[in-house]
């Protein structure tokens, strides 16, 4: 067995296991957004770029990982191993954690 692996290289926030593989845009200033969401024992590619990532209503406003952009990331070791993705938005003013556990 191999633990679960995430890193973030200033740009790329790339998280998975024996089994999956999922890389995330994650630069400062720019949103959060899946680029490839792979099965390693297929190769296939799970993810959908026109993606919104999630979605909340603030104050009756539809909000999507569009309207955020990164601040920072941070990454917890072990099993599970997590990443935080901090996200803000200005118009309202929010700020939003995205929690990534993966495990063994």
């Amino acid at each position: 067995m191999s633990w679960p692996y995430a890193r973030w290289e200033r740009e790329t926030l790339v998280i998975g296991n024996n089994h999956l593989e999922r890389c995330l845009t994650a630069r400062a200033g720019e949103p959060c957004l899946t680029w490839s969401f792979v099965n390693k024992e297929t190769g296939r590619n799970y993810s959908r770029p026109q993606s919104r990532e999630f979605c909340l209503t603030a104050n009756g406003r539809q909000m999507t990982g569009h309207d955020f952009v990164v601040t920072h990331v941070a990454i917890r070791p072990g099993d599970p191993v997590e990443a935080i993705v901090y996200l803000s938005a200005d118009q309202p003013a929010m700020a939003v954690e995205l929690h990534y556990q993966v495990y063994s």
